[in-house]
């Protein structure tokens, strides 16, 4: 009998603008393992809310899944998946985790592509569909990028406003007993030289966060460095496998876009003095 482990994800942006259901994907992997010959569910692993660029490292489901088939090697047999980019949407990616089935001897199937890697053609075929679902991926998120740069400069573009300002009508204003805070810590750095000592003096002087918690030197950085406080709104700052991206990377608004409350000037020597350390 072959004993079969299901794999379904969905990132929040698929459940939003496609109506991907785990339910949904749920209930076709399970009439696909009943309509088999000698087979048998064993369990369901799932990453709800992750994106398939994300590397499997990052995602519980399919880290526990790689875990138990290590640790336990008689559990199953095949692991299947509703469609190939549930595994994965980097080519990379889907790669080693089909090399690391196989070299553990389990086959990857999937319910839409009717794709079975046991069989020579199977192989063939699942390269041909991994390499489309990465295009597609790379599509979406320049489509994506190119939308939200044409956004930058009009208005805030979402999350939540940095401390110092608050949103009105999807713009900035600022939050005067904030903005202190913003100040001393530009202040004590240009004094100190050191994020450590500037999260110190801004502890014990009690000038504390929004959430009133102590400063760390890692948010004292994230203060000097975001050029929310020149005026500009800034988009592309992190990456989803490399992180925080440099100054050098991000996409800036054409012109202020908001009252300021640290001098460009004083924006520009933190920034010297960051990259110096």
């Amino acid at each position: 009998m072959k004993k079969y482990v299901i794999y379904q994800r969905v990132s929040t942006e698929e459940q939003k603008l496609k109506g991907y259901s785990l339910d949904a994907m749920n209930e076709k992997c399970q009439h696909y393992i009943k309509s088999q010959d000698s087979a048998a569910f064993v369990r369901t692993y799932e990453d709800a809310g992750f994106s398939g660029s994300l590397p499997p490292s990052k995602r519980p489901g399919i880290k526990q899944l790689l875990e138990d088939m290590k640790s336990e090697r008689d559990l199953f047999d095949a692991i299947l998946v509703w469609k190939l980019d549930r595994l994965s949407r980097s080519l990379r990616d889907t790669l080693n985790l089909e090399f690391t089935f196989s070299k553990h001897n389990k086959s990857l199937e999937s319910v839409t592509e009717r794709l079975d890697t046991s069989t020579a053609s199977g192989r063939m075929f699942f390269n041909t569909i991994a390499s489309f679902a990465e295009f597609e991926s790379a599509q979406t998120s320049e489509r994506t990028f190119n939308a939200m740069s044409s956004k930058v400069g009009q208005k805030h573009l979402g999350g939540v406003a940095p401390i110092g300002y608050k949103l009105t009508g999807g713009h900035y204003e600022i939050v005067q007993e904030e903005a202190a805070i913003v100040r001393q810590i530009f202040k004590v750095y240009m004094r100190r030289r050191s994020l450590l000592s500037t999260a110190n003096e801004m502890n014990e002087r009690k000038m504390l966060t929004r959430n009133n918690k102590h400063w760390y030197h890692i948010r004292i950085k994230e203060v000097l460095t975001n050029p929310v406080y020149i005026g500009l709104i800034a988009w592309h700052k992190t990456d989803r496998r490399k992180g925080r991206l440099p100054l050098s990377k991000w996409i800036f608004s054409n012109g202020k876009t908001h009252e300021a409350i640290i001098e460009e000037k004083i924006f520009n020597l933190a920034q010297t003095l960051i990259s110096g350390q």
